[in-house]
This record gives C-alpha cells, sequence and structure tokens, in this order.
C-alpha cells in the first residue's frame, strides 16, 4: 500500500484549517457559513475562529488559511488512508469499527507508535452504552510525529505522540505489528486479520488443546482459526461467535488488558 503516499499528504495538510464536517474544500466564509447551517452545534466556533465571520477584519488576506483546504479529524484521516488505496467510511467511530480496514487494532503504545505508520484515536469517556465511540483520530507518521486536525482554533497540527491523550490505535494492513509487546492485546480479533496478534491467540488455542492442524500459527485469522476459537468459546459457555471479542480475550489471554467496548453516540 501507498504509506509514503499518506504520509506526503498528511504532512502537506500541516497548518490548515479545521472546520467541522469540511472534506478538504478551501476554507472561505461562505465555506463556513455552509458548514456553520449544516452543524448548528458547532456554528459558533466555526464563526468565532474566522476573523471575516468574527468581525475581526473585512478581508481574509490576514487569516493563516486562507484559501487553504479544511477538514475535521476523522475527514483529514478519511483522506489520507485514499491516498492509500483505502476507501474508509466517515466519521471517527465509524472508522475505528470498520473492521475489515485493520490488521489489528490495539490499545495505545507509545513505543510502537514512536515508529510505525498507524490511525491513532481518543474514546470518549462519557456515556454508557454497548459501542466505542472515538472522539478524536489522527494520523501517526511513523517517525515520532502525529498530525491531525485539532480543534477549530489549533487547525491541523504536528505533534508528537505522547502530547496528546490518545488512547487506542488501529494498524494498516502491510503494517509491522510486531513491535507491539505482548501483553498489549487487540481490542477486537476477527476473520482477515493478520500478524503477531492472530500469532499469539492461534498458539495460545493450540496450547490449550484447540488444535490448527493445516495451518498453525501462521498469522492468519482464516477459517480454521475461527472454528477452533468458537470450539473454545462454546467451551467457555460464550456465544460461539468465532470472533475475539472482549469477554474472549479475557479468558483465553487472562494477562491481557483488553479494553471493553462502550457506547456509540454523537457523528459517525
Amino acid at each position: 500500500m501507498g504509506f509514503d503516499a499518506m504520509v506526503s499528504f498528511a504532512l502537506s495538510r500541516s497548518g490548515c484549517a479545521y472546520v467541522y464536517g469540511c472534506t478538504g474544500k478551501p476554507c472561505t466564509p461562505a465555506q463556513r457559513l455552509v458548514q456553520s447551517r449544516q452543524y448548528p452545534s458547532c456554528a459558533q466556533a466555526i464563526r468565532e475562529n474566522c476573523p471575516v465571520l468574527s468581525g475581526r477584519t473585512a478581508f481574509c488576506a490576514s487569516c493563516r488559511h486562507q484559501g487553504r483546504p479544511a477538514y475535521d479529524c476523522a475527514q483529514l484521516v478519511r483522506f489520507t488512508l485514499r491516498e492509500g488505496g483505502f476507501r474508509p467510511p466517515s466519521g471517527a467511530t465509524s472508522l475505528w469499527h470498520a473492521r475489515a480496514l485493520w490488521q489489528a487494532r490495539l490499545p495505545f503504545f507509545l513505543e510502537y507508535a514512536k515508529r510505525h505508520f498507524c490511525i491513532l484515536f481518543r474514546r470518549e469517556q462519557s456515556g454508557t452504552a454497548a459501542r466505542t465511540v472515538m472522539a478524536h483520530t489522527g494520523v501517526c507518521l511513523g517517525d515520532g510525529r502525529v498530525i491531525d486536525a485539532r480543534s477549530h482554533a489549533k487547525g491541523v497540527v504536528l505533534s508528537a505522540p505522547h502530547e496528546y491523550p490518545w488512547s487506542d490505535m488501529a494498524i494498516l494492513p502491510g503494517t509491522e505489528v510486531g513491535g507491539a509487546p505482548d501483553m498489549v492485546t487487540p481490542a477486537i480479533l476477527s476473520p482477515g486479520f493478520k500478524g503477531e496478534p492472530v500469532r499469539s491467540l492461534q498458539a495460545r488455542l493450540i496450547a490449550l488443546g484447540f488444535p490448527l492442524p493445516r495451518c498453525g500459527a501462521d498469522g492468519i485469522y482464516g477459517r480454521e482459526t475461527q472454528a477452533a476459537l468458537k470450539a473454545f468459546q462454546y467451551a467457555h459457555g460464550l456465544a460461539p461467535t468465532g470472533t475475539a471479542d472482549g469477554p474472549t480475550l479475557a479468558l483465553l489471554l487472562p494477562s491481557s488488558s483488553a479494553p471493553s467496548e462502550q457506547t456509540e453516540g454523537g457523528i459517525l
């Protein structure tokens, strides 16, 4: 996949404007008015951070974002991934739950993020529902830098991974997963995932007496792994879904710290 193209695109957006819901259209007072009408809850912030709409000046010439593309956090990530040939959904929460897009989804691990390209997320802490809600997302460039559309006031910024309270990360196919420590367990694994987290899952199944005679611990979550996991789930009183979710991983890998799923809410 085009990791270089994704990095180049993301870096080229440093210093661009943050406008909620914007999809790379040029930042102009007219476009900000469109967005403020579409998203009334953000209208005040959209207007206050425009020199013209706020009344600070009559012209755009003094604005550092003049004519540059505008994004919110999810759209910046979405358009970055499209540069790599991916077709991600819109919205931070929908992006996180697009399981077919990811090789693995893990709790945020700083040392891994410093060295690998991945997509970072921050969980929404409020609310109590059944599905995880992501409040923010950004692109970890794999060189010790992260770029994200931070806020209406700050725009698209470059920072270090430790300078923002990220909670999770998602890893694309073709990316090395082995840099993550053994105690970091994916939040969920399902058919189609590949890499070290899958290999660890397979090895644990084999060790517990649920063999994989054809493929062994090959790091590919195929039909044989799914069948073995279903057998494990059935034997332990879990719904035999064949998906390694939080409750399954808690039994299969007791030392793991797989995060629990929470409620979805807000913009998807």
